[in-house]
C-alpha cells in the first residue's frame, strides 16, 4: 500500500475514485489498485473504443465503467465480466467538438483550401498517417497515391491534403512539400520534447476546428486502421483502408472486425484495388453509405455534442448509489 495515498483518502474522505481509463496507464493503474486497497470504489470514465479488447492486457477491473457505446458494453460485460448495471453508455466526449453549433466561423470549403494552397476546384484526398510501427509501409503507399495522380491512373485531378499522426516523423515528407496541390501539416503544435513523455504534439482549440473543416471538405478519407474511419462518418465522407504490403491481417482484430463487416469503408489490399476505390468514390460519394451510417449509429450515436453532460449525469449517479 502507499502511506501517501492513504493519507489523502483519510484527509479528503473521497466517494469515488476516477480514471479516464481502466488502468493503461502507470498512474491510472496504481490508482485503482490502491483504491481497491482502501475500499474506495472506482469507475473509468473515458475509455477509447478499442480499449477493452487491443489493451485488455493492461485492464485493472473498476467498480464501474462509462463507455462510448453498446458495443463497447457488451465487451465489458462478456470479456471483463461487468454485470450490466455497472456499465453506463455517455456517447464519446472526444467526438462533442464536431457537433457545436456555429464553431468553424462559417469558413467555406473555398476559402479552407486555398488557406492550404490547394486548388477549390478539384476534389480532395484527406490521407491520415499513423506512427511509423504501426504501419511501415505507409510512405511507399503515400508515394503510390502520388504516383497514381501523376500518372493519370485517378479518373481526375485532385488534392491531396496529408495530417500527420502527432507519432510520425514529419522529416519523411520533406520530398512531398514542393508538390503541386500537396500540403502537409501536423495534427496539432509542436511542443517541447521533455524527458518523461516521447509525445511532442499538442491539439488546441483551433486544431479541432482545422479537423472538423479538413473532414468536411475533403471528398475521402483514406488511413490504416485510424479511429478517423469513424469520424469521418460524421461528415458522411467515404473511407479507404489500407492495408498494401501484406498488412490486411492487422484488420483481424476484434475492435477493428465490425467496421469492415459493416460495408461503410473499402479495405484495399493492391495498388489495383486502391485506385479502383478512389475512383469509384470519386465518381459516386454516395456508395457505401448505409454502412457508414451504420458505422456512425454503432460507435458515435450521439449528434448532440453532450456526451461530457452525460458522463458528469452519470458519475453523479454512481455517487449517489455509493452514498445512498
Amino acid at each position: 500500500n502507499s502511506k501517501r495515498f492513504a493519507a489523502y483518502v483519510k484527509k479528503y474522505n473521497p466517494s469515488l475514485i476516477l480514471t479516464c481509463t481502466p488502468g493503461f496507464s502507470p498512474d491510472e493503474a496504481e490508482a485503482i489498485i490502491l483504491s481497491k486497497k482502501n475500499k474506495l470504489k472506482t469507475a473509468a470514465i473515458n475509455s477509447s473504443w478499442d480499449n477493452f479488447t487491443s489493451n485488455s492486457i493492461q485492464f485493472r477491473k473498476t467498480d464501474y465503467l462509462i463507455c462510448w457505446n453498446k458495443i463497447m458494453k457488451e465487451e465489458a460485460e462478456k470479456i471483463h465480466n461487468y454485470s450490466s448495471d455497472k456499465v453506463f453508455v455517455s456517447g464519446s466526449c472526444r467526438f462533442d467538438h464536431h457537433f457545436g453549433k456555429n464553431n468553424d466561423n462559417n469558413t467555406s470549403r473555398e476559402k479552407f483550401l486555398l488557406s492550404k494552397n490547394l486548388d477549390p476546384s478539384l476534389k480532395t484526398l484527406f490521407l491520415c498517417t499513423v506512427p511509423p510501427n504501426t504501419y511501415p509501409p505507409q510512405y511507399e503507399v503515400w508515394n503510390e497515391i502520388l504516383k497514381l495522380r501523376g500518372d493519370k491512373k485517378i479518373s481526375q485531378d485532385v488534392n491531396i491534403l496529408i495530417r500527420l499522426h502527432p507519432n510520425d516523423l514529419a522529416e519523411r515528407y520533406d520530398k512531398f512539400k514542393n508538390l503541386k496541390n500537396v500540403h502537409i501539416e501536423l495534427a496539432g503544435k509542436l511542443k517541447n520534447k521533455t524527458s518523461s513523455s516521447n509525445h511532442r504534439i499538442e491539439m488546441d482549440e483551433l486544431d479541432l476546428t482545422n479537423l472538423r473543416l479538413s473532414l468536411k471538405y475533403t471528398d475521402i478519407n483514406i488511413n490504416f486502421r485510424s479511429s478517423l474511419s469513424l469520424e469521418a462518418t460524421i461528415y458522411d465522407k467515404p473511407v479507404i483502408n489500407i492495408a498494401l504490403h501484406n498488412f490486411s491481417n492487422r484488420y483481424d482484430v476484434d475492435w477493428y472486425i465490425p467496421i469492415i463487416k459493416s460495408g461503410g469503408v473499402k479495405l484495399v489490399t493492391t495498388t489495383e484495388e486502391l485506385y479502383y476505390a478512389i475512383n469509384k468514390y470519386l465518381e459516386d460519394p454516395d456508395a457505401d453509405k448505409l454502412g457508414r451510417q451504420k458505422i456512425f449509429d454503432d460507435y458515435i450515436k450521439f449528434s448532440d455534442g453532450l456526451s461530457y453532460k452525460r458522463n458528469v449525469d452519470i458519475t453523479e449517479k454512481i455517487i449517489q448509489e455509493i452514498t445512498g
